[in-house]
């Protein structure tokens, strides 16, 4: 009975972790601090490097997905040491912070809910908020889209969240919520 209970643990928390997305409508994509695509916000040392992940979540395709577009507003006070793209054999028509990937056969992204396209890692100069953006329009395309195998001809439009506001997609050391309690400091810089 515990063996049983003790392979099931894991199995629940995984399920519990594809529910916890951030971003609750179809075709999203988002820029996020964690691989579950929960937390579009988090506290990050000056000069100290951290990955940063551009995902799909909760893809309507049918397929697989065979290429992506997508623009990436970078912050003036933020460095990109490198952009990863993921899958093995992949080709970019833009240049970085602008992305038109294609995969090669072989290396498509299957459909999951959550589905990582990029890791880009990010280095601050200092504790200041840095806030990203995922670019609604850019070169031909009004909206970040992704290519599914299912319908090559057709592209599927993703929404950037948080839909619909001005929002950034992603803030390093955004300063105190009114849940999250705060020192001295923190108000202070809030008024520099």
């Amino acid at each position: 009975m515990k063996r049983v209970f003790l392979l099931a643990c894991p199995l629940l928390l995984l399920a519990g972790m594809a529910a916890a997305q951030i971003d609750p409508d179809l075709d999203g994509i988002g820029i996020y601090a964690d691989l579950g695509a929960t937390r579009t916000r988090c506290d990050a040392p000056a000069q100290h490097p951290f990955e940063v992940y551009l995902m799909v979540t909760r893809p309507s395709a049918v397929g697989t997905i065979a290429g992506w577009t997508a623009g990436i507003l970078v912050p003036d006070n933020a460095v990109i040491w490198g952009w990863n793209e993921a899958g093995d054999r992949w080709i970019n028509v833009g240049s970085p912070p602008i992305f038109e990937v294609a995969y090669h056969l072989e290396s498509r992204l299957p459909i999951q809910d959550v589905i990582l396209l990029m890791t880009f890692i990010v280095y601050l100069p200092d504790e200041n908020p840095a806030e990203f953006y995922i670019e609604r329009s850019f070169g031909t395309y009004e909206w970040p889209r992704y290519l599914d195998t299912f319908d090559l001809g057709a592209f599927i439009e993703l929404h950037p969240w948080p839909r619909g506001s001005n929002q950034p997609a992603f803030c390093t050391n955004p300063g105190p919520t009114p849940t999250q309690a705060a020192t001295m400091g923190m108000v202070k810089n809030l008024y520099r």
